[in-house]
């Protein structure tokens, strides 16, 4: 029995839209991974930029403080603070101006 040719064209285009669809996803998911190693690459020239500014203006130590409090996670301001203050008794001062 003969397959009518209508249906491998039918067969034909599925396999292509298939392969399409892969292709697709495949760009989707390169271009997901660019943004995300561009936003992390941000994020730590932005940290970079921060510690230089504490190490040329200590004195910018409140502000930066300010910043980690309103926008950080209490297990993030830990993490932060032990890193960037981690001789000042700024842990237990972050932990409790976190508490207030």
């Amino acid at each position: 029995m003969a397959i009518p040719k209508s249906s491998n064209r039918i067969e034909s285009l599925l396999a292509k839209r298939a392969s399409l669809d892969a292709r697709i996803d495949r760009l989707k998911q390169r271009t997901t991974a660019e943004d995300r190693r561009k936003r992390s690459r941000t994020l730590l020239l932005l940290g970079v930029a921060l510690e230089k500014q504490l190490q040329a203006q200590p004195g910018s130590e409140h502000m930066v403080r300010e910043i980690i409090l309103t926008h950080l996670k209490e297990r993030e301001r830990l993490a932060v603070a032990d890193y960037l203050f981690p001789d000042a008794p700024g842990k237990s001062a972050t932990h409790a101006e976190s508490q207030a």
